[in-house]
């Protein structure tokens, strides 16, 4: 199992969720939006992670995401895309290509303004960590 599936995953999940592309969600992206992209966005990056073994061997991974709407229009909409993107993953099991989910839980909050150029981006997401095995 390795981070390419827990990405996978998470897009999946994401990307044709009715109630996200209603909120005008454009796309689902890892590590960064295009330039050119309109907003709103969602976003998910890999931050972090950890490898657990038993005497036998590799036991599971804990892989750890921070996944976050980003509006420019106005904070309460990035808190819109942060909550309907915790209803879709917080405690859910989604499934791998290769490995089982064992636990998919928000661990921390995240909220900051950015400016750039005169522009004002609003994040507004979580920190998920992901524990998942090879079998």
């Amino acid at each position: 199992m390795s981070t390419r599936d827990v990405n996978k995953a998470i897009r999946n999940a994401l990307r044709f969720d009715a109630q996200l592309l209603s909120l005008g969600s454009t796309g689902v992206f890892d590590s960064s939006a295009p330039e050119s992209q309109d907003l709103p966005v969602v976003v998910f990056t890999k931050v972090g992670g950890d490898h657990s073994y038993t005497l036998g061997g590799p036991a599971w991974q804990t892989h750890t995401f921070d996944i976050k709407g980003i509006s420019q229009t106005t904070k309460d909409l990035a808190e819109q895309l942060d909550n309907r993107i915790a209803a879709i993953l917080n405690l859910t099991k989604p499934t791998l290509d290769n490995g089982t989910v064992l636990d998919f839980r928000r661990v921390a909050d995240i909220s900051y303004v950015e400016r750039n150029s005169g522009t004002t981006y609003y994040h507004v997401g979580g920190t998920y960590e992901v524990m998942a095995t090879n079998g």
